[in-house]
């Protein structure tokens, strides 16, 4: 039965959208030109600029002769289609791997989650090599210098091929005529030839060392892991249609110890004593499959489909494809100007199953570009007269991707593309003409334009003077500063309109407008240095500039002095009114941090304050405790530990402050002294009732209080 499997973005696991991009004509944009690199080979570019990805990667090609038609590599595309869609046929994939104790394990989901299952158990004596598996499925191994053909079901040995050979078989493998080859015991690789297994032949001599490990089919070539005198060495051996040795190649080292190669569903394996890995050819290089975690050395390895031979041919239209007919060749121009569909058509020969993967050839679009005119030069700024050509390129580019931009002198530059300029050059002129060369990295396709640097003068201001700011000694500075106060000082006689300032903390921030400082910058240190940057708002051209915030720490003083007016009793809304005597121009605080140019604080809550008074012009200080009181509302003298005693609050500052306590018929009960914990509710030693109780405050400064509380049983 054949079986037919028709490949769509529902059918497939892995979603076949490859995409083939063939660029345009390009045209004239307005007076700048547009250009193409010619004579690059188109499956060239592709293959060096690593297209091969399924799903984020396309082909991409140039259309050099603007007519819409390119050479298109369909081998290329074959084989990518080969590697990516092999695990779509029905067959299980693994590895099998033999050992030196006679086992034979076998791997699954070697690309995934691998895992190893034993087939045959010490079946064939100790001192196994290797094991092969022709495209029938059949089983062989080399056990000391035998050959078995073993029944893949009872891993009995049903034949025995003996060749009197002195030294043992290390490497045994199938090609995908079914044709035996082994080696291991001289320079010398033998093939038997299928059909006829009792005749030895030899294959190709190598003139030094040894098999190390199998000569397997992977794609078009052969593999060989060869011994040259313990380096064991991966050759790449290029074959005729009939697996004759035509030339190889050494691509390099292999692990230690590796005796066996597998080649299975699109990928290579190498076998060690302790490791199954993949090897990655280009370039070489080996990732760990499966560790072997026993005491059993793997000595040989084979893929279960090896030697299975997948034929993959392009077809112009579907039903060529399910007919494996009108096959195109390795090298076609697309037939349809602006874009077609081909079909990949992957087929195995032994029992006919075919994948057909359906690939979309799309007509492209040169780059595009946004001129980045105009471009300013300010000669004067920060920068001098050097120019960056490399802020310019994401402008250019806009959202395109694979895009390299190059900058030159001259147009014949930009088309050889030869002498770039750096990425930053000087002007010398008023006028500089630049010229622009924009390469797809990935179809090498061109535009290229011109643009021209104008050269203007930045802004000119005066230097800037530096800020002093009181601060309160063993305080923490923090300091509110509004820098708008300065933007007078930089901008002086000239318009508002033509420029505008900001600030920064340090110059970098300054030349890449990145972080300013908004109106509510707070200054925490002694001293710091603030980046004032000017800009023309006519040419972009700026300057900066720079001044210096100073803290200079508060000195206590008797040259002045103040008065202070309460009001209080209240919990939350008291007030402080401060008078000075002398003259200055005085701030005021009330914590010695956050100061105010007004002398009144109010909707205070009770407690005490340290009132600074100081005088801006020289820092000096004058500082004073002021106590804004209050009292219990009521007091539970029950010795419970909470209001036992009552007493006025935050009068430790008033030592000589005259506290009486009466019963609502006047009669005085006790007197307080500030620094006593309070009336405990007795009178004589006498419980007083619960009840209300009157009491009279006289400050020291002659001022009196009264009021009444509760005295609760």
């Amino acid at each position: 039965m054949i079986l037919r499997l028709l490949a769509t973005q529902q059918d497939f696991k892995k979603t076949v959208g490859l995409i083939l991009v063939l660029l345009s004509p390009l045209m004239l944009l307005s007076q700048n030109k547009l250009y193409q690199k010619a004579g690059t080979p188109i499956n060239k570019i592709a293959k060096e600029q690593h297209t091969f990805k399924l799903l984020n990667e396309t082909f991409q090609y140039c259309d050099t002769d603007f007519d819409g038609f390119v050479t298109v590599n369909l081998k290329e595309i074959k084989e990518y289609i080969f590697e990516q869609n092999l695990d779509q046929f029905g067959t299980e994939g693994g590895i099998f791997i033999s050992t030196r104790n006679g086992n034979v394990y076998f791997v699954t989901d070697v690309e995934s989650s691998p895992t190893r299952t034993l087939v045959c158990s010490n079946n064939f004596g100790s001192g196994m090599l290797d094991i092969a598996i022709n495209k029938n499925g059949e089983m062989y191994v080399a056990v000391s210098n035998k050959i078995y053909k073993i029944n893949e079901t009872t891993c009995q040995i049903e034949v025995t091929y003996d060749f009197n050979f002195s030294d043992w078989v290390t490497s045994l493998s199938f090609d995908r005529n079914n044709n035996l080859y082994l080696g291991g015991f001289d320079s010398k690789v033998y093939r038997l030839e299928s059909g006829n297994y009792d005749q030895l032949v030899t294959w190709h001599d190598f003139g030094a060392g040894q098999a190390a490990g199998d000569f397997v089919m992977y794609q078009d070539k052969m593999y060989i892991a060869w011994d040259l005198g313990g380096s064991t060495r991966l050759y790449e051996v290029t074959v005729d249609a009939s697996t004759n040795y035509i030339s190889h190649v050494d691509l390099g080292v292999l692990p230690n110890n590796t005796y066996g190669l597998a080649s299975e569903l699109g990928f290579l394996y190498g076998v060690t004593s302790s490791q199954l890995y993949k090897i990655n050819l280009s370039p070489l290089s080996f990732n760990l499959v499966l560790a072997n975690t026993g005491f059993d050395d793997w000595y040989g390895a084979a893929g279960k489909n090896e030697a299975v031979e997948i034929q993959t041919n392009v077809f112009e239209t579907l039903i060529d494809a399910q007919n494996n007919q009108n096959a195109l060749p390795d090298s076609w121009i697309n037939t349809v100007s602006g874009g077609q569909t081909v079909y990949v058509a992957l087929t195995n020969i032994i029992n006919n199953q075919q994948v057909i993967v359906p690939v979309d050839l799309v007509i492209g679009v040169p780059p595009t570009f946004t001129d980045p005119s105009p471009v300013v030069n300010c000669v004067s700024n920060s920068s001098g007269t050097a120019f960056n050509l490399l802020a310019l390129e994401p402008e250019i580019v806009g959202l395109q991707n694979n895009i390299d931009v190059r900058f030159f002198e001259s147009e014949q530059d930009a088309v050889t593309d030869t002498n770039p300029l750096p990425d930053t050059i000087a002007i010398t002129s008023t006028d500089k003409q630049i010229f622009v060369r924009m390469e797809n990295t990935q179809t090498s396709c061109l535009a290229i334009y011109d643009f021209t640097i104008t050269t203007r003068s930045a802004p000119v201001y005066d230097a800037l003077n530096n800020i002093y700011y009181c601060r309160a000694v063993n305080y923490p500075i923090r300091i509110p500063i509004d820098l708008q106060e300065k933007e007078a000082e930089i901008i002086g006689n000239q318009s508002l309109t033509d420029f505008k300032t900001s600030f920064y903390q340090s110059s970098q921030d300054a030349n890449l407008e990145i972080n300013e400082i908004t109106q509510a910058f707070l200054l925490e240190t002694t001293q710091k240095d603030i980046f004032v940057r000017m800009e023309d708002s006519n040419t972009g051209c700026y300057e900066i500039k720079t001044f210096t915030i100073y803290t200079v720490p508060e000195v206590e003083t008797d040259s002045f002095d103040f008065i202070v007016e309460t009001t209080d009793w209240t919990y939350n809304d008291n007030s402080i009114h401060i008078f000075v005597s002398g003259n200055g121009d005085f701030e005021y605080s009330i914590d010695g941090t956050n100061y105010q140019i007004e002398p009144v604080f109010e909707h205070l809550a009770t407690g005490s304050y340290e009132v600074h008074v100081r005088d801006k012009t020289d820092c000096s200080a004058v500082i004073k405790e002021v106590l804004l009181l209050m009292y219990p509302n009521f007091f539970t003298p029950n010795a419970d530990g909470f209001n036992d005693y009552w007493n006025i609050k935050y009068t430790a500052q008033e030592p000589n402050m005259k506290i009486y306590i009466f019963d609502r018929y006047g009669k005085l009960l006790r007197s307080l002294s500030p620094l006593e914990v309070g009336w405990d509710g007795n009178y004589h030693g006498r419980p007083m009732p619960s009840t209300d109780y009157w009491f009279l405050v006289i400050r020291e400064d002659k001022r009196e209080h009264r009021g009444h509380f509760t005295l609760k049983r």
